[in-house]
């Protein structure tokens, strides 16, 4: 299973995440599942509206809404969402808080990992080891970013 990301979408993610150092940045995911790709062609900065913005995450619901209602009105899913553990341990890899706290055992993850302002790596995850309802692990899964070309008339 590979996570394609669009560069346009990469580069909203990691401006954003960037411009919300040293606090978590996080966000939603919107594109197209299929076999064997997840195809992400947009992403929602959202307000992080954690107690502690700097060392945990929470999408304000208000965008979720949003995203559901684009997702139906414009034929594409919402993958689920990313956010940034900066100066973070944890890396580009979730968090015993981020297992314990998901909220939807549907949703792929995006982390990037920010060092000193700096973006360091980022990756993608879906949720692994399902048991009784409760998420247990996530499984690493490819991530690629497509580039985009100009099209000249």
């Amino acid at each position: 299973m590979n996570f394609i990301m669009t560069s346009q979408v990469k580069n909203n993610i990691f401006n954003f995440c960037l411009k919300q150092y040293p606090k978590e940045a996080c966000g939603l995911l919107l594109g197209n599942i299929s076999k064997d790709n997840i195809r992400c062609t947009l992403s929602i900065n959202s307000k992080n509206m954690a107690k502690n913005p700097y060392k945990f995450f929470d999408i304000d619901v208000r965008n979720i809404f949003k995203a559901e209602l684009f997702s139906r009105e414009n034929n594409v899913s919402l993958l689920g969402h990313f956010h940034s553990h900066p100066d973070s341990p944890s890396g580009d890899t979730p968090s015993k808080h981020d297992i314990k706290n998901i909220s939807n055992l549907k949703y792929h993850w995006i982390i990037v990992s920010i060092q000193n302002k700096m973006i360091k790596s980022v990756s993608a995850f879906t949720p692994h080891n399902i048991q009784n309802s409760k998420l247990n692990d996530f499984k690493k899964i490819n991530l690629v970013i497509e580039k985009q070309t100009e099209k000249y008339e």
